[in-house]
């Protein structure tokens, strides 16, 4: 499977492997393989990696925990990069926010959420990556939860 067929698809993300799952009932419906993230590339690589530099640039105004989860959904892939953006996330917040408009200052949404969901796909795109809308993602890595 390729990385521009889980658009819209709920899938489940390993190590190096993206799984797609059935919208139906869950099961396996594909795999993309053998991809490269930002976490699986040596410590050497991945602050000097030259490729990269923009990347980490680009995200270091995100807080610590957002700019990890930002490089957790960057993909390299046949020598080119993708973002994959959680449809499912967008919507929960977007939800929480028509329901209390004052959300955000009420504390039921954290402003730096909100913040980064609406810079997230700019900043993937001024890097290069293409970015890719999925209904769901699980994240199943160690270092990413």
């Amino acid at each position: 499977m390729k990385m521009e067929d889980i658009t819209g698809k709920n899938i489940k993300i390993s190590a190096a492997t993206i799984t797609v799952l059935n919208d139906d009932n869950g099961k396996l419906a594909g795999l993309v393989r053998n991809l490269e993230t930002y976490f699986n590339l040596n410590a050497s690589r991945s602050r000097g990696y030259a490729e990269l530099s923009p990347l980490w640039k680009a995200s270091r105004h995100f807080d610590a925990d957002r700019q990890t989860k930002f490089l957790s959904r960057m993909f390299k892939d046949n020598f080119k990069w993708y973002y994959i953006i959680n449809e499912a996330e967008i919507a929960s917040i977007e939800k929480w926010l028509e329901e209390y408009p004052d959300a955000t200052t009420r504390g039921i949404v954290n402003p730096k959420t909100v913040e980064f969901l609406e810079t997230q796909e700019q900043v993937a795109q001024n890097f290069g990556a293409i970015i890719i809308r999925v209904a769901s993602i699980k994240d199943t890595r160690k270092e990413v939860n």
